[in-house]
């Protein structure tokens, strides 16, 4: 290989792993409060604090987590879409607040879902064991899914909130490989994140979640036909 193309190769590489985490952190950084309080309820043992640490998230997360994951989906997607925007970090605050209100409304309506889930997982996987586990892993994949494609929707189309959320399911359940394939890659790179490699946190979970769950969601555009509410691209 030419020194040129080495050094080139090489540069393309550092300019990757700048523009992952540069949008990690900024990501990480408008979720302080929740990262705080998520960990917070990890260590906690009497229920009054679990519950009210609970209330506290979830009014946090559609107020943050929502318009800031938005963001991150924003910049992944100039990526894939292969827009040259100079600035990151302009970009990213530009997106959390263009999309905000969406978002926001978004986040109202997904959350609850997700907390009933959650409860009712804490709840029956006690009782009836393996089987129950089973079924909710399978619910959790299928709504984790669903989650990132209203992200990705939103970011990539012109349409209305509901509109969004109906298209997101239809999306999710017109082909089941492409997300069961989202999911189990995004879980392993969590995984690997948390338990393998912690310094990947900082430096790209997010990002990598990001433009993994954006990637499948661009390609299951493909072979999906007839989405209902698709009307045009943003810009």
């Amino acid at each position: 290989m030419e020194a040129g193309g080495l050094i080139g190769g090489i540069y393309r590489m550092l300019e990757w792993v700048r523009r992952f985490s540069l949008t990690n952190i900024l990501w990480l950084f408008v979720n302080i409060p929740v990262i705080y309080f998520s960990f917070n309820l990890l260590y906690l043992k009497n229920i009054y604090g679990i519950v009210q640490t609970i209330i506290i998230l979830l009014v946090l997360l559609p107020l943050l987590f929502f318009p800031a994951t938005t963001a991150l989906f924003s910049v992944v997607r100039l990526w894939i879409a292969d827009h040259n925007d100079p600035s990151i970090i302009k970009s990213f605050f530009y997106y959390f607040k263009h999309y905000y209100i969406k978002s926001l409304l978004g986040g109202l309506m997904i959350v609850p879902i997700w907390g009933i889930f959650l409860f009712n997982f804490n709840y029956y996987s006690g009782k009836f064991g393996a089987l129950a586990i089973m079924i909710f892993i399978i619910t959790a994949m299928f709504l984790f899914v669903i989650t990132c494609y209203f992200f990705a929707n939103t970011v990539h189309f012109e349409m209305k909130l509901f509109e969004s959320l109906k298209s997101s399911i239809n999306l999710c359940f017109g082909n089941i490989l492409h997300t069961m394939a989202i999911a189990l890659t995004v879980f392993l790179i969590i995984y690997v994140s948390f338990f393998q490699f912690t310094f990947l946190i900082p430096l790209c979970l997010g990002t990598a979640s990001a433009y993994t769950a954006f990637f499948g969601y661009y390609y299951s555009l493909k072979h999906v036909q007839n989405m209902q509410g698709v009307k045009k691209f943003n810009v």
